[in-house]
């Protein structure tokens, strides 16, 4: 038995996907799901940095339904999800192209919903 304090998220044999996980706080969260002992599907936009993460941009509702039925058919269930894409629009906000702040929008809003 370990004596780490892994076991208190209770996710021994769960299956969670991870979006938003090549890097921050969603990479340090898909670290520690797997260290607690969860089955991790892990996604993100910036696949090559992940060598077997999921592509998915979690604005394009059509990646995020790809990335449930290819966690589903490896793992046979899912018992939580965790959206933590995030994406920012740097600079004075008059200054910001409008197609980058659709794409906050698409990715921090509708990304999640």
């Amino acid at each position: 038995m370990q004596n780490d304090k892994t076991n208190e998220l209770g996710l021994r044999d769960k299956v969670v996907v991870g979006t938003g996980a090549t890097s921050g706080f969603g990479r340090g969260a898909a670290i520690k799901f797997a260290k607690a002992g969860a089955a991790v599907a892990v996604a993100a936009r910036r696949y090559h940095l992940r060598g077997r993460a999921a592509h998915t941009d979690v604005s394009k509702p059509e990646d995020v339904e790809r990335l449930y039925r290819a966690t589903i058919a490896e793992f046979g269930r899912l018992d939580a999800w965790v959206n933590d894409a995030g994406v920012g629009a740097l600079g004075p906000f008059v200054n910001v192209p409008l197609v980058d702040h659709e794409q906050v929008v698409r990715t921090n809003l509708l990304g999640t919903l």
